[in-house]
C-alpha cells in the first residue's frame, strides 16, 4: 500500500515538473530588456510641472479640433495600432478605419 502512494506521488511530481517546464516561455531576453527600459525610465525622472503641462497642451489641442470639427486634426492623435470603442457600435481598430 506504501509503495502505491509512493508510486502515484511520484508520478504526480514528475507530471508536474513536465507540465511546469514545458508550458514555460524562455523569458531569459524578454527579462534583460525590461530591466534596461526600467532602469532608463528610472534614471530620469520627471518633473510633474513639465508633465502637467505637456498632458495640458495635448488636451487643449484635442479641445481646438474637436471644437473645429477637424478630423485630420483628431485623427493625427491616434497611432497606426489605435484601437476606437465608442457606444453602441462595433470596435474600430486601426489609424485607417478610425
Amino acid at each position: 500500500m506504501k509503495q502505491l502512494t509512493f508510486l502515484k506521488c511520484a508520478t504526480a511530481c514528475i507530471a508536474l515538473f513536465f507540465l511546469t517546464t514545458g508550458c514555460s516561455e524562455s523569458t531569459t531576453d524578454k527579462t534583460s530588456d525590461v530591466k534596461n527600459d526600467t532602469t532608463q525610465a528610472m534614471s530620469t525622472k520627471a518633473d510633474p510641472a513639465t508633465l502637467k503641462a505637456e498632458i495640458q497642451e495635448l488636451e487643449t489641442a484635442w479641445a481646438k479640433a474637436d471644437n473645429a470639427r477637424d478630423v485630420n486634426a483628431l485623427a493625427a492623435f491616434y497611432s497606426e495600432d489605435a484601437v476606437s470603442m465608442s457606444n453602441n457600435a462595433p470596435m474600430v481598430v486601426g489609424y485607417a478605419a478610425i
